[in-house]
């Protein structure tokens, strides 16, 4: 009779499942904030695409939320002693999307041809790859120039996606079709797309994870304005929002509405920082007015006000979660608007008739939580030492666009992940072969052939104790010569409705959706 009892109450609840097995069928319906400005995943590290593209493809590995690879196209991988061979058994049952049997020429298009030359974090590591041997069709023998100690946690997604040779080569990969009609191994098949409202993505009934995946379809909803996104998943219209597009000052009371399902810091850790375009603007090329600005900033306040103490304040690109590899004695600019206002006198850029001393063109991305208030806050700071930080916000791909193809721009703020491995997601941002007009490669354009060779010799050593001891010298040099500003440390909120099974299982908003399901089968 208890039991009973105990079924009833439990079944009036609100996203109470009562069993944990899958039912299979429903829509999940996502938010974000904008179109994908691509949807091929060997060019991009952006969000909204990764959003679409995460349960579109597979890379030879997956990645869980402890950092540890799994097998995924590959069944299993053997690495030489030197380092410098990794041999990857791939499964047999694997099709692409249109039917065409998956191969090791897959992986060796995708390392040497695509990744290599597009991507703008796995470029860094691919291009230490000199060949892909493929003895059969289902194995790839990948050769390094050089060590390279993460290269097996590159091979997950976002920096390891697989693409399909026979839709690709001898295209031009940033200009093909595929980059608005993709064709993947992946759990769903691209379906109906509405630009600016939404993409279906439908069930791939081919999937070699027989039975997955467990949900009919997912549909990413297109919505630019953080209010409505948070108002449509409180009345049930948007069933996930990944912190990318809750913002912060919403996110207690998203996290408070009855069954939520919530996952807090799931992200790769990332920090939010502040880039100067030292190649166009001769104030920024001055060293002590890059100081000054950084003893204009509190970022505490930041934190603590602007993002209701959702993360903490960065003193280092490396930040303090990667504890292996982040160095707490780096060179600190405290918060000193006097002495950032003397600084500025001495530099030559006193205030004027007018109080300021000269205008900044601050372009952000207001749609994304992680930085639209930083950029507010930001702004009133300079403000206050005379320097007028011209807020220029614009939509993401125009964004995307201007800042980092055009380099048109002062100052800009942005949320960078880390991937969990400052060889894959802090290198990229600062050295010298990472200057190209791509989104999220070196935007300030900062080359320092000695901080090159130390993030070389950083990514070559073979255990996490000898390569903290080339960042932590990387972590000085970068506080020293400032090419950008570590703002702080970003706490991420991830919300689901009750009825959303068996998500947030990876570490980002890429994940591909083979093993959610929902509740009530709709």
């Amino acid at each position: 009779m208890v039991k009973i009892v105990l079924a009833l109450i439990l079944a009036a609840l609100p996203g109470v499942a009562l069993a944990q097995t899958p039912i299979r069928g429903g829509t999940v319906v996502q938010a974000i904030g904008a179109d994908p400005p691509t949807m091929n995943p060997s060019t991009t590290t952006d969000t909204q695409a990764w959003a679409l593209m995460g349960k579109l493809f597979n890379g030879l590995t997956y990645l869980d939320n402890d950092y540890h690879n799994y097998p995924d196209l590959a069944e299993s991988w053997a690495i030489s002693g030197d380092g410098l061979t990794y041999t990857f058994k791939l499964r047999r049952d694997v099709k692409w999307h249109d039917g065409k049997p998956f191969t090791s020429e897959d992986v060796k298009f995708s390392y040497m041809e695509a990744l290599a030359k597009y991507h703008p974090v796995g470029r860094l590591s691919y291009s230490l790859v000199t060949a892909v041997d493929t003895p059969d069709l289902y194995t790839a023998i990948v050769r390094l120039k050089a060590p390279f100690g993460p290269f097996v946690f590159m091979t997950a997604l976002p920096t390891g996606a697989i693409m399909p040779k026979h839709l690709l080569a001898g295209q031009d990969i940033t200009t093909a079709e595929f980059n608005r009609k993709p064709v993947g191994t992946g759990p769903f098949k691209l379906g109906e797309t509405v630009k600016g409202s939404h993409y279906v993505l439908e069930r791939n009934p081919d999937y070699f994870k027989k039975g997955q995946p467990y949900l009919d379809r997912v549909v990413l909803r297109v919505m630019p304005n953080s209010a409505s996104r948070v108002l449509a998943f409180e009345k049930g219209e948007v069933d996930v929002l990944y912190s990318f597009w809750l913002p912060v000052e919403q996110a207690g009371r998203v996290k408070a509405l009855p069954g939520v399902v919530v996952k807090e810091y799931m992200l790769f850790p990332e920090v939010v920082t502040l880039f100067f375009n030292q190649k166009a603007s001769k104030p920024l090329e001055d060293l002590r007015v890059r100081q000054a600005i950084a003893h204009a900033i509190d970022k505490k306040f930041l934190v603590e006000k602007g993002y209701f103490g959702q993360g903490r304040p960065a003193i280092s690109p490396i930040p303090s979660n990667i504890a292996w590899a982040h160095n707490p004695k780096v060179p600190v600019y405290d918060y000193d608007p006097a002495k950032a206002a003397s600084m500025l006198d001495e530099a030559g850029y006193p205030k004027g008739a007018n109080g300021e001393r000269f205008t900044l063109r601050f372009v952000y991305d207001p749609a994304n939580s992680a930085a639209n208030k930083a950029s507010e806050v930001v702004a009133q700071q300079l403000r206050a030492i005379g320097i007028n930080a011209k807020q220029v916000p614009l939509e993401r791909s125009l964004m995307l666009e201007k800042v980092y193809k055009e380099y048109d721009f002062d100052i800009h703020i942005h949320n960078y992940t880390t991937y969990g491995d400052p060889g894959v997601g802090i290198a990229r941002i600062y050295i010298c072969d990472n200057i190209k007009p791509a989104p999220f490669a070196n935007v300030s354009r900062y080359c320092n052939p000695k901080l090159d060779e130390i993030f070389r010799q950083a990514a070559s050593a073979t255990t996490q104790a000898e390569r903290a001891k080339y960042y932590y010298p990387a972590q000085e040099i970068l506080m020293r010569d400032l090419p950008a500003i570590p703002l702080f440390e970003y706490a991420d909120t991830n919300v689901a409705r009750p009825r959303v099974q068996n998500i947030f299982k990876s570490h980002s908003a890429h994940e591909r959706w083979d093993g959610v399901w929902v509740s009530d089968g709709k």
